[in-house]
């Protein structure tokens, strides 16, 4: 696969992943968010494990569910743009998996505009939410809705795990909208903080 063999050629570091781990191993689960124009990068990272990515039932979703199923990573299908939408009460009654990765302005935007599902899907099953912050050191933007990066050969990848975020259960649409400010601000944060350190140089 040719995505799998561009990834062999990055060079990955991440930040807070350890601190994530932990939070997973001692709560059974994380939900994972990042923006949709770096949704495939963490497929190089060790956290794609155990994970099911929500990808939208569209032609470009068949084709990223292939990606993602190459890596080990299950796929839910359906669009996570609403509260209780039919995908996100899939993921909450299903037994399968635990830790679950979506894109919050997937899968068609407006770009870096996030929506309820992470702050419905916590408070629903009890898991907290870590933002991942990706950092491309030489990226291609294609001309899509969300400018989609894909890294150059031999580029640098910094990934950036914010804090875990909790949120309360059984939220109604008031708290929902509450934290999904909060979860926003912490995932803007991430990114920022990975394009910084991307940017920084590297020791070989």
């Amino acid at each position: 696969m040719c995505v799998r063999g561009l990834y062999r050629t990055l060079r990955f570091r991440d930040e807070g992943w350890e601190r994530a781990r932990a939070r997973r191993d001692a709560q059974g689960g994380l939900i994972l968010v990042l923006w949709h124009n770096v949704l495939m990068i963490p497929l190089g990272h060790e956290c794609r494990r155990g994970v099911a990515a929500f990808i939208s039932r569209g032609r470009d979703g068949e084709f990223a569910a292939r990606v993602v199923h190459g890596f080990g990573v299950s796929a839910v299908r359906g669009s996570t743009r609403h509260a209780g939408s039919r995908a996100l009460l899939e993921a909450v009654r299903g037994d399968d998996s635990r830790c679950f990765a979506l894109t919050p302005d997937g899968p068609r935007g407006p770009r870096y505009s996030f929506d309820e599902g992470a702050a419905w899907l916590a408070s629903r099953t009890g898991l907290p939410v870590v933002p991942i912050g990706v950092g491309i050191g030489r990226a291609w933007h294609l001309k899509t809705w969300d400018r989609y990066r894909i890294p150059k050969p031999f580029s640098r990848v910094r990934l950036v795990f914010g804090e875990p975020l909790e949120v309360a259960p059984d939220l109604d649409r008031a708290g929902i909208v509450r934290e999904t400010k909060r979860l926003d601000a912490a995932l803007r944060e991430a990114s920022v903080t990975a394009t910084g350190l991307v940017e920084e140089e590297w020791p070989d």
